[in-house]
């Protein structure tokens, strides 16, 4: 099976609804965000921590709980000073606002680390692989905006597989095409959309992020939009 690399980015990203972009036959979409993640007691290297080591090592931390430690108003003002820091308050407007990065930074702890960009969070990774798997597919095909296409055995998927799946852009879905993950450069989330006609899909994912309604846009932290948040009770 052939897949090219696709994400709903459109022309106008902040106005044209995301749903108008999907492929044929797509009902449902998501924006799942990537956790901030909070390293072992200690952790003292000079480096980032590698993907490998946030994969083991790593806590997540909800978009909801930074939200109620710098006492932001919205969910969709972690969104923005996420994205403000991942591109320096550069770009789109909506996203000039280092004011926002500033709060954030000052009410996390130094063991704490903003979600790493331009791929999968290895955090999130088991669980997308869940809901790959969660209709009975046995494979899943890719394709990554850098390297090409390819197709893995669920059964087959050990760490390195894993990690070579939040290794940049990528398309994921599984080989009945019920499901797909995509991602992009500058983003700390990936957009989930499904031929399902609603998302219970995701229910049993620690996933946390915004329902895509008729109308909200692929940027849409200035739109109305519902939150979910799969690890609150």
């Amino acid at each position: 099976m052939h897949i090219e690399f696709f994400y709903p980015i459109g022309k106008e990203p902040d106005n044209e609804p995301l749903m108008d972009l999907l492929p044929e036959g797509y009902r449902s979409a998501a924006v799942i965000f990537y956790p901030f993640f909070k390293m072992e007691s200690g952790w003292n290297a000079i480096d980032a921590p590698s993907d490998e080591e946030v994969y083991r090592f790593a806590t997540p931390v909800s978009w909801k709980e930074i939200q109620n430690r710098a006492r932001l108003d919205r969910i969709s003002d972690v969104s923005i000073g996420v994205t403000a820091y991942v591109t320096g308050g550069c770009g789109v407007k909506v996203y000039q606002r280092m004011d926002l990065v500033e709060r954030i930074q000052r009410a996390i702890e130094p063991d704490f680390f903003f979600p790493y960009e331009d791929q999968f969070s290895v955090l999130l990774i088991d669980d997308l692989l869940r809901v790959l798997a969660s209709k009975g597919a046995t494979k899943i095909f890719y394709n990554k905006l850098i390297d090409g296409e390819g197709v893995f055995e669920l059964k087959d998927l050990n760490l390195e597989r894993k990690l070579f799946l939040c290794s940049g852009p990528m398309i994921l879905m599984d080989e009945h095409k019920e499901f797909t993950f995509t991602c992009y450069f500058d983003e700390s989330a990936m957009v989930f959309f499904t031929k399902e006609e609603t998302l219970d899909c995701l229910k049993d994912t620690s996933f946390e992020g915004v329902y895509f309604e008729k109308e909200t846009p692929l940027i849409w932290q200035n739109h109305h939009y519902q939150y979910f948040n799969n690890n609150e009770s």
